[in-house]
């Protein structure tokens, strides 16, 4: 048999007469002492205390925490809790089916054209009579911000018919478009009707014609309730602290 496998690496001279250490052995000595500057190296840089200007001040994290936190609490009072991506997945499914569906778009417009001419006529009668007018739409039957007798007087009743008809052809215009899954579609009707809901003459002062008369009633002291209200919210959110009369309910 050979012995070839027993052959022992033979140390190789120099010019100069001086023995060299094999290849191998040379290659391992290398890549140790590489490996230990790369570890002094690394180490000299992990133990490296950050200078006072490059660490973040508790001020600035505490803001950039606080402004996250309420664009993202904005975010889901109008999307009602909807995550924005998930949302935006939604959208494109509606707006995508909707832009080749040219029987659903001239269905929209007839029915746009439609309601204007009844919003028109109602507008033109209370107008003219300067009374209460036969309502053009009625509301839902779980909708009761407009269930108040003050919003069949004019002017009032011109906003909420108005609102109500806006809100009708938003409902038809997010609902039955060719191509749209089921859960995409409740997603984009729920979160226009949020976005609508804003809009809504009940929730300002000028066009809510029960906070008007409540107003001229108290004096203005209502609105005064109302501000510090809203201040004691803001200081309960800023802290942490669950919202006034939070505490009387225990899950489960």
């Amino acid at each position: 048999m050979s012995d070839t496998a027993n052959v022992t690496p033979i140390s190789r001279k120099t010019a100069g007469g001086a023995e060299s250490a094999p290849p191998a052995k040379q290659a391992a000595e290398t890549g140790t002492l590489d490996g230990k500057r790369r570890s002094a190296h690394a180490k000299a840089h992990a133990t490296a205390p950050a200078m006072p200007w490059e660490r973040d001040s508790y001020a600035s994290t505490a803001v950039a925490e606080i402004l996250d936190r309420s664009i993202h609490a904005a975010a889901a009072r109008m999307t009602g809790g909807l995550s924005p991506s998930s949302l935006a997945d939604s959208y494109f499914d509606w707006l995508s089916h909707l832009m080749f569906s040219p029987g659903k778009q001239a269905q929209l417009v007839e029915k746009a054209r439609k309601k204007q001419l009844r919003y028109m006529n109602f507008a033109q009668k209370c107008a003219l009579k300067g009374e209460e007018g036969s309502p053009c739409i009625e509301p839902l039957p779980q909708d009761k911000r407009f269930s108040n007798p003050a919003w069949s007087t004019y002017p009032f009743n011109m906003l909420s018919q108005g609102f109500l008809l806006t809100q009708q052809w938003w409902h038809a215009a997010t609902t039955g478009v060719k191509g749209v899954t089921p859960q995409h579609e409740r997603a984009v009707e729920f979160a226009a009707r949020q976005m609508l809901d804003v809009f809504s003459p009940s929730n300002y002062i000028l066009t809510n014609p029960e906070i008007l008369n409540a107003t001229l009633q108290q004096g203005g002291a209502n609105l005064v309730r109302g501000f510090q209200n809203f201040a004691e919210d803001m200081e309960r959110s800023a802290s942490g602290r669950p919202p006034v009369g939070a505490e009387a309910f225990t899950p489960g």
